[in-house]
């Protein structure tokens, strides 16, 4: 028997997790039993152990994995509740990562699993949004290995362009204004998506992760005129949706500078 520590409510579950099971809830009396009932650990002792990397970690989780935001929104689930659940999931990580042995995948899968038993009202809070189960695993899974990475208990394996122009995309996406302001001219969401990720898989191919720019806005605009002159057909079927010219540039340039800050501030950190 756990007490979700969100929702007022007890709640039985079983160790295998199913996309068909559903927990029994039972009320409680949100001002007396304001409880977690855990029989290993108290989650509350593990989110309060070390605030200050919990919350440089909660800082990354905000920057890297900003698309799993957009992701859950549209299931809608706000911010604040996001944040929460992913805060119990890193501060999980934490307070137990010494416990794992193995590599990156193997250390990942074995905590999943533990964390699933330990806390499955997180499973039970994504699942009542109407998150599919297999995603509800994926993105638990996700936030480990990126928490266990970001410990640098395992080095995280290296990205590949592809890759690292979908993160990228996607962080645009949840960032900026660029697909809000290209969506004001009708342009099909798929439409949009390929001409971000065009402009910024162009800019990761055109830098040096080992030589960063003096100036970085300097660079950007370099590789925007570097753009325009070797990609006239993206510029082209801007103008065609009715575009300005003015903010064709300015939406370019902003897609070649947050991909240059990424870039850059990557490795920094």
């Amino acid at each position: 028997m756990y007490r979700c520590p969100y929702f007022y409510g007890y709640y039985r579950w079983n160790d295998d997790y199913r996309d068909d099971f559903y927990p029994n809830i039972q009320p409680m009396d949100p001002m007396t039993d304001f409880e977690l009932i855990n029989e290993e650990e108290d989650y509350y002792d593990e989110m309060m152990r070390q605030p200050q990397e919990i919350n440089e970690i909660m800082n990354r989780i905000n920057t890297r994995l900003g698309y799993l935001f957009t992701e859950l929104a549209r299931y809608r689930m706000n911010r604040n509740t996001a944040r929460y659940l992913f805060r119990v999931i890193a501060s999980y990580v934490i307070n137990n990562a010494s416990r794992f042995t193995g590599t990156l995948e193997q250390r990942t899968g074995a905590m999943l699993a533990d964390f699933r038993r330990r806390y499955p009202w997180v499973f039970f809070i994504m699942r009542s949004f109407g998150i599919p189960a297999r995603r509800v695993e994926e993105i638990v899974r996700t936030v480990i290995a990126f928490v266990l990475s970001v410990l640098g208990a395992i080095p995280a394996p290296p990205e590949d362009i592809e890759q690292r122009a979908d993160r990228i995309v996607n962080l645009i996406r949840s960032q900026t204004d660029v697909f809000r302001d290209l969506r004001r001219f009708d342009i099909p969401e798929n439409r949009i998506v390929a001409l971000v990720r065009r402009v910024v898989v162009f800019t990761l191919r055109n830098s040096n992760i080992n030589q960063p720019p003096v100036n970085i806005q300097d660079r950007a605009d370099e590789l925007l005129r570097q753009f325009e002159r070797t990609n006239a057909d993206i510029i082209n079927d801007m103008k065609r949706f009715g575009i300005p010219d003015q903010q064709i540039r300015a939406i370019l340039r902003t897609i070649i500078l947050f991909t240059l800050r990424n870039i850059y501030m990557r490795e920094e950190e």
